[in-house]
Order: C-alpha cells, then structure tokens, then sequence
C-alpha cells in the first residue's frame, strides 16, 4: 500500500486528528511537506481546507475546491463529520445542495454503463 493510500484510509478514522504533533512539533502536513510528498500534502490541505469553507459557509470556495479531483468529499473529520455535515448543521443550504449535486453527478459518471 503506497503512502497516499495509508493517509487516505487514517483520514477516515474518528481517532486519527492531523493537527496533532509530534514529540518534536511536527504535524502530518509538516512531515509530509519535509519527507516531499507532494500528494499527501495536498490531500491534507484539500481535506482541511472543504470542511473549513464548510463550517464558514464559504460557498466559493468550496465551488473552487470541487473542482479538483483530489476532493474526496465523503471524508470525515476526527468528529466524524464530513463536509456536507457541517453545511446541513450550520443552515448553509446553497453548500449543502452544492455538494449534494456534485455527490450524485460523480456517482453516476463513475457507475459502470449496464
């Protein structure tokens, strides 16, 4: 299993919380950003960055940011939230509905023709 497969899958784990640091102060994203691994960089900072526009009701931002392909929109925080939980709980409608949409377009680009 490569690197960026192994974040991926300790991203959606309740117990696991990026932020968190090392004996030295090191973060994920600073260990991954020494080690050079440009993916897993982006993928915490893509990660982060949709559930904050989210919980902020930062509707073009998260406009911006589903549009990139490593959004993985079904990814929870240490809370269990994803970012569409966030915008139901916050009354943000517009982004609820943005990611619903955006949810069921991929899904019926990415089923296999029967």
């Amino acid at each position: 299993m490569d690197h960026e497969r192994v974040v991926k899958l300790l991203l959606t784990q309740s117990n696991i919380e990026p932020k968190t640091k090392d004996k030295y102060g090191c973060t994920a994203l600073m260990l991954a950003i020494m080690g050079g691994y440009r993916s897993i960089v982006k993928l915490l900072l893509a990660q982060d960055a949709l559930i904050n526009a989210c919980q902020r009701d930062y509707e073009g931002i998260v406009r911006l940011l589903l549009e990139r392909e490593d959004i993985d929109v079904d990814a929870s925080d240490n809370y269990g939230k994803t970012a569409l939980t966030y915008a139901v709980e916050g009354g943000y409608n517009g982004i609820a509905t943005l990611i619903s949409d955006w949810s069921a377009f991929r899904y019926l680009v990415r089923r296999p023709f029967s």
